[in-house]
């Protein structure tokens, strides 16, 4: 989109599922996603920002929209020295710490090894549990690091004060909370409520507590620098938020799965959809013909621990109120489902085994 209003596109990408054979290369002049081997990031295309900070020089003459992404805060937790050891400095434990910890194993190549390698300890022992903890601290520790070299190039190409700059994430992760680790398939808040921090030029800092979905983060760049948000946008622009005028709209999120036995052609499905509204979380789970509800009220449980939702009587109400928010969801989906019915991309095997080490192919 802004490619054909006249702006210079790049994109550099950590590769995995962010990648040219996934079809996020679209309208980019320049699409560098060379893979990271599924640990970390460390070893990104950019990472020392020499890349990216030569092209924003070479560019900063003429409008540019640059796109950056990394797994530095993904699994498994391998941040280099001194972030792998900074917050927790006297571990001595049996925790894979380090990236050559990490290559020095015997089963190194395996592509599920990123998800399993975090998860070999023991949780009901706090020390290492804390450790796994200071490991992911590290890691976020090291990316604002290098989110801060990528401001550096944009200060040192004197285009700092012109540059609209958007911090995103995809989801967080679990420390044991709802008893589990890393990011499963699940939706819990701690999953989803993560950070968004746009910086506008000769504008005040301010924190807007309002719920925005990452499917607003595209037509809000649009509408800030004035090019036509397309009809077929789901989202909406945030800036009426930031003059206090912006509706508080259901927030959804979702997950599908499926599973397929060996042998034979039996499968099944696993669909999870939370949706989030005032205080409220709705999750409605779908296994293969069954379904169940729940309903979570962060105002006093914003740990979503306690579901409200056996007690149909007396929130009946505001249980259909969300099923009527899912119906129409749903109805909206098939109807872009319909749009793209055929559309099918072409992955390739390298593209497969790099998905399947970040732990998104099984």
């Amino acid at each position: 989109m802004l490619s054909q209003h006249g702006w210079k596109t790049a994109a550099f990408t950590g590769g995995g599922n962010v990648c040219s054979d996934l079809g996020f290369d679209q309208g980019f002049h320049e699409f560098d996603d060379e893979p990271t081997n599924g640990v970390s990031g460390n070893d990104g295309p950019w990472f020392d920002a020499q890349h990216v900070a030569a092209w924003i020089e070479a560019h900063k003459a003429e409008p540019f929209f640059l796109f950056v992404h990394t797994w530095i805060p993904h699994n498994p937790y391998l941040p280099p020295e001194p972030w792998n050891s900074a917050f927790d400095p006297d571990y001595n434990g049996k925790i894979v710490s380090s990236r050559a910890e990490y290559d020095a194993r015997p089963d190194a190549d395996d592509p599920h090894l990123p998800s399993r390698v975090m998860l070999e300890f023991d949780r009901k022992d706090p020390a290492e549990v804390a450790h796994i903890r200071a490991l992911y601290d590290g890691d976020v520790r090291y990316a604002d690091e290098s989110v801060g070299k990528l401001l550096a190039a944009l200060e040192s190409s004197g285009v700092q004060d012109d540059t609209i700059v958007v911090l995103v994430s995809d989801h967080g992760e679990q420390f044991l909370e709802h008893d589990n680790f890393l990011h499963p398939s699940e939706l819990w808040r701690e999953l989803v409520h993560v950070p968004l921090i746009v910086r506008l030029p000769s504008r005040e800092s301010r924190t807007i507590e309002t719920p925005a979905r990452l499917i607003d983060v595209l037509p809000t760049i649009l509408d800030l620098v004035d090019v036509p948000v397309p009809a077929e946008a789901q989202g909406r622009s945030l800036l009426p938020a930031v003059a206090g005028t912006y509706e508080e709209l259901p927030i959804i999120s979702e997950i599908v799965t499926r599973w397929r036995f060996d042998g034979t052609s039996r499968s099944v499905s696993r669909m999870i959809r939370s949706i989030r509204l005032a205080q409220w979380t709705y999750i409605v789970r779908t296994i293969g013909p069954s379904q169940s509800e729940e309903l979570y009220d962060r105002s006093t449980d914003p740990g979503e621990t306690q579901n409200l939702a056996p007690k149909r009587k007396e929130h009946l109400a505001t249980l259909q109120r969300f099923r009527e928010i899912a119906r129409k969801h749903e109805e909206a989906c098939a109807e872009l489902a319909a749009r793209f019915a055929g559309a099918q991309a072409q992955i390739s095997d390298e593209t497969l085994k790099e998905i399947g080490k970040l732990g998104y192919v099984k």
